[in-house]
């Protein structure tokens, strides 16, 4: 055995706890030997049936979650293949009229719907005084340990249990371990504290226990519920009570807070006392014995784990830290802190809904699409349903997945974000899946790309739903409206397509999607109309009423416990608020929170003016704001900056100077406090209250003069591109706004209106000929954006087309354009690429369609002999590629590798644009072309098929899926494709897996092969076997054997 066969870390905080574990060990395997000088834990290792276990202690004498951490943090460097923690051993338990608890019992931590399963205690004894500080929410257990607790409870109910024979064989083999008895359960009043400093309770007043039926059953009861975890030990029993009631607590104990964040950890705990100032030593030998026979009973339930190898390990490190932006769960988290939590009963609706019943229970993958205007509760509810499906979803063999978009983050609010979040989710829950990333991630280069690009996260994520071992995939996206629109066009243009051939397609897990966004644009609602709809409003206005009824009735409690109004003046505020409020919870808050802290006359006084809708709000929100002036720059900026800024960024942006008395991050927070909520400060980042307010202040249409000033157009975005500009010829290192300009002024141009003006306007010694301001910037950049050697000979037009601004490229075209100097598009970078070939790279159809119409040369080549076409290809772009071969580029042409355009499609695995290019005429690229065969002799398909169909609907499928994967999983970029330089076994494991998600296709060129008699090259021959066997266990019918193929040895 070595360190990396064990999957199981089983923590124990004292000696007897570990006793217990190493009894109940099936085997103890040998120590292992020492090769990590760093950790200096001492382990016991062995199995609990298929599971091998490590066992750890924490140091004799120290506890506490600190202690914990340490331990563990040691195990996991040393053994990589740990895949949760148990953290098995005593506790004190809270007994009550709901929880019966009892010495002896078996308490698990379990989720509730307000905690993870563990409440975390901080620092500060508790003595018989009652003091305890802080509290804080963890991590819940791992979904496998979930299900296996799910399984546990089923038991439990027709009464199967071994833990009672646990027990009674562990008491044989040592007595410690033995239960003292009912007549030792003494269980006093919690305000009753033990009156001496002795050990046991003999001197304590027996009048003073609690009176307590008696049991019919003798074995440990487990009970499922929240851990409350600390530093310092629970010892007071009326502090005990009061914090139990408050986080609905049912024992206390001092590790488990420091695992759950860190690791996947569940915690099982022996009740050996009630957490009071009676404690002893009497119960620790058997409550430790309970908490670990239960422990092994869950074992026994939860399937044998996989284990990995260290370089799997890394690998799967790797990944996961690509992939992660934010993190999906600290994104409701913080949004549930932001928004508050939901008023009870509200939302409920929706689960009842026949449309959201049907997409739930249907065999088939689906996406429900729901959508609502601003302020109608659409992130509540989506935050609600991801809740509901955690439950749903824990005791059946399926996935959760759910992601919140966010249109002031700019780690949250394209595409790219959500397919990297939805990524992320997958692999820490199965990783086991790692597989499917290995063609994508090669190493920082490689994965830096893929992170950064849709296709190959499409491609991986499209893979992952083929693995049938994931049973059913939940998914819920919200905000889908606050995406970049551009990506957000190709993502919903994907689920389209997805959605649209699941009848045929090989798809066979499960995939229902939840949508929630505006119904506006229009792009968006004709993208998802054919789905399955829920109208918040006007299709569900009295259910969505309803719901705003409960959060009325909300607030007027938290006025009625604020401004101790007269229930007279309440119900008028609740009329008002009804009246007014049409669905939209956003107004209601907004009017409510306006009446806070006012009197009685104030609040009378406020009720005959109540603004009607969320416009209103916002035009009243800037009529208050005392000096105009001194705050529209600001807003602007809030308003148009690409992310949200920091306080000094936005206080460098609008250009506030410090004083002698006052920083200019002071004099902007007073600003900020005089828009009232309109602006609101969150972690140092200034945003917008919402982002309908946003929407409001770049709307068309009567504003009135006061506050015209506040409101922004397309314009604008100049002039936060030459304030960049400005701040980068400044040079200033120290400037907090540098970072932003530097990354943000070319996207501020791009937005802004066209025609710009003239370029030295904007900024004279950025835009011109030789600029060393705009020469180091542009190093800088590419260096933090791109990888390799930063193309010089960048001129203007270059940089135009590079990020799609064509009103600057079309000026410096027009300028540049005379007969005594080369075409100002024909120019070349130090690449070889004219400024046609990076608008192509980049995917800008209207710059390049721009710099196509002022005679750029569309079949132009760079250092690598790629055309526009190969490289609107390689990146994905059908725009760019429809506009080239609709303008008359050649399709003939290959790359330094000798690739056409119509190669790389396939290679790349682009079906669309594979079809695309063969509807234009190109001639069909073989299967024998791609895979090194001999060129045939004889008809593939019926002689009556002409040729475009026979390769086009015949063998299309197989170059896509087939050739293209393994090009791109096993050749160098900088050489061809060649069978003999793949290792037989690399290619095996990747045709295993196309077997999983491609039989029939496969089948269907192996069929084809046969009957051809076309030659196998040998290293695809030895994958023939796995395909009959897989086919045959399938039921696919499939009339072949070994000796059907002809296999060239050579190829």
């Amino acid at each position: 055995m070595s360190y990396d066969d064990y999957t199981v870390a089983w923590i124990c905080a004292l000696p007897v706890e570990r006793a217990a574990a190493e009894v109940l060990l099936d085997n103890i395997h040998p120590n292992l030997p020492s090769n990590h000088p760093s950790d200096d834990n001492n382990y016991t290792v062995g199995n609990v049936g298929n599971h091998n276990v490590v066992i750890v202690c924490l140091p004799s004498g120290v506890y506490g979650t600190n202690s914990a951490v340490e331990v563990v943090s040691k195990l996991s460097s040393t053994f990589r293949s740990i895949r949760f923690c148990l953290m098995v051993g005593i506790a004190g338990g809270v007994p009550s009229l709901t929880n019966d608890i009892r010495l002896g019992d078996i308490v698990v931590s379990h989720p509730s719907r307000d905690s993870g399963g563990v409440v975390s205690c901080d620092s500060g004894k508790v003595v018989e005084g009652g003091r305890l500080e802080s509290w804080g929410i963890l991590n819940r257990p791992p979904p496998v340990l979930l299900k296996g607790i799910a399984r546990l409870r089923a038991n439990d109910t027709i009464c199967y249990s071994r833990i009672p024979d646990y027990l009674s064989k562990m008491g044989d083999k040592n007595t410690k371990f033995c239960s003292p008895g009912p007549g030792q359960d003494n269980l006093f009043q919690a305000e009753y504290d033990h009156v001496n400093s002795l050990d046991n309770c003999d001197t304590c007043d027996r009048g003073r226990l609690v009176i307590r039926n008696t049991r019919e059953t003798s074995g440990p009861l487990v009970h499922y519920g929240v851990i409350a975890s600390g530093n310092q030990v629970m010892k007071h029993g009326v502090t005990r009570d009061r914090l139990a009631r408050k986080h609905n607590a049912i024992c206390f104990e001092m590790e488990a807070a420091g695992l759950m964040n860190s690791w996947p950890c569940l915690v099982i705990r022996g009740i050996s006392d009630y957490a009071d100032s009676h404690k002893n030593k009497d119960w620790q030998g058997y409550a430790a014995a309970a908490a670990a026979a239960y422990a092994k009973e869950l074992l026994s339930v939860i399937p044998e784990l996989q284990t990995v190898s260290g370089t799997h390990t890394q690998f799967f490190t790797e990944v996961v830290d690509a992939l992660l932006l934010t993190k999906p769960e600290d994104d409701r988290d913080d949004l549930i802190d932001l928004k508050g939590r939901r008023v009870d009963r509200t939302c409920e609706w929706f689960i009842r809904n026949n449309r959201y019943s049907k997409w739930l229970q249907s065999p088939d993958s689906d996406i429900l699409w729901v959508s609502g205007g601003p302020g109608k509760g659409k992130t509540m509810l989506a935050i609600y349903l991801t809740q509901v499906l955690e439950q749903f979803v824990r005791t059946r063999d399926a996935t959760l997945l759910y992601y919140f978009c966010d249109g002031k983050n700019e780690k949250r609010n394209t595409a790219i974000a959500i397919l990297r979040g939805l990524l992320y989710q997958l692999l820490e829950q199965h990783p086991h899946i790692l597989g499917f990333f290995r063609g994508a991630f090669t190493g920082p280069r490689g994965n830096q790309y893929t992170v950064s690009n849709m296709i190959p996260l499409w491609d991986i994520f499209i893979s992952i739903l083929r693995d049938a071992n994931l049973g059913s995939i939940f998914c819920v996206l919200d905000g889908l409206d606050e995406c970049e629109e551009a990506s957000l066009r190709r993502l919903l243009k994907k689920l389209n397509i997805l959605f649209s051939e699941r009848a045929e397609s090989s798809m066979t897990t499960r995939f229902n999607v939840i949508l929630l966004s505006r119904g506006r644009p229009e792009w968006i609602e004709s993208s998802l109309r054919r789905f399955s709809r829920v109208k918040l409003d006007p299709d569900s206005d009295e259910e969505v009423g309803r719901d705003v009824d409960k959060y009325i009735s909300y607030k007027i409690d938290e006025l009625s416990a604020e401004n101790e109004l007269p229930g007279e003046t309440l119900e008028r505020v609740r009329k008002t608020l009804k009246d007014g409020a049409h669905g939209t919870f956003l107004w209601v808050g907004f009017v409510a929170e306006g009446l806070k802290g006012k009197s009685q006359s104030q609040v009378e006084n406020m009720l005959t003016s109540i603004p009607k809708d969320l416009s209103e709000i916002y035009r009243r929100m800037l009529d208050d704001i005392p000096d105009p002036k001194n705050v529209a720059l600001i807003i602007g900026w809030v308003v148009l900056s690409r992310r949200p800024l920091t306080l000094a960024e936005l206080a460098a942006a609008a250009k506030i100077n410090c004083t002698n008395t006052q920083s200019s991050e002071d004099i902007l927070k007073f600003r900020l406090e005089s828009c009232g909520v309109l602006l609101r400060i969150e972690n140092n980042v200034v945003h917008l209250v919402h982002q309908s307010a946003k929407e409001y202040l770049q709307a068309d249409g009567p504003r009135g003069k006061a506050i015209e000033m506040f409101f922004v157009t397309k314009a604008d975005h100049l002039t936060l591109a030459k304030t960049c500009l400005e701040f980068m010829e400044g040079a200033v290192q120290s400037c907090p706004l540098l970072e932003y300009a530097a990354l943000y002024w070319p996207e501020h141009l791009r937005l802004a209106s066209d025609p710009l003006p003239s370029i030295h306007d904007i900024s004279k010694s950025f835009f011109r000929d030789k600029s060393e301001v705009r020469s180091i910037w542009w190093s800088n950049y590419w260096a933090s954006h791109r990888y390799g050697k930063v193309p010089e000979s960048f001129t203007v037009l270059h940089l135009a087309a590079y990020f799609g601004i064509t009103s600057l490229a079309s000026q410096f075209v027009q300028k540049r354009h005379t007969l005594r100097f080369q075409h100002p598009t024909e120019k070349r970078d130090t690449y070889g690429r004219t400024p046609l070939l990076w608008a192509a790279d980049r995917g800008h159809e209207e710059t390049l369609g721009m710099l196509l119409d002022k005679g750029a040369n569309i079949n132009a080549v760079d250092n690598r002999k790629m055309t526009a076409l190969h490289l609107a290809i390689k990146g994905g772009h059908r725009g760019v590629i429809s506009v080239l071969i609709q303008k008359g580029a050649r399709v003939d042409l290959k790359d330094d590798s000798g690739s056409t355009p119509l190669v790389m499609a396939i290679k790349s695995g682009s079906k669309d644009v594979t079809k695309l290019l063969l509807g234009s005429g190109v001639e069909p690229i073989q299967v024998y072309q791609l895979l090194n065969m001999p060129q045939p002799s004889s008809p593939v398909y019926r002689a009556d098929l002409p040729q475009f169909e026979q390769e086009a609907e015949k063998l299309l499928e197989f170059q896509v899926i087939v050739a293209g994967t393994l090009y791109e999983a096993f050749s160098d970029a900088d050489t061809s494709w060649v069978f003999t330089e793949i290792s037989s076994e690399e290619i095996s494991y990747q045709l295993d897996n196309l077997t999983k998600w491609q039989l029939q296709t496969i089948v269907e060129f192996l069929l084809y092969m046969k009957q051809s008699q076309r030659a196998l090259p040998l290293h695809l021959s030895t994958f023939v076997p796995t395909v009959l066997a897989t086919a045959a266990l399938e039921g696919l019918s499939c009339d072949m054997s070994m000796t059907d193929f002809v296999v060239d040895a050579k190829a």
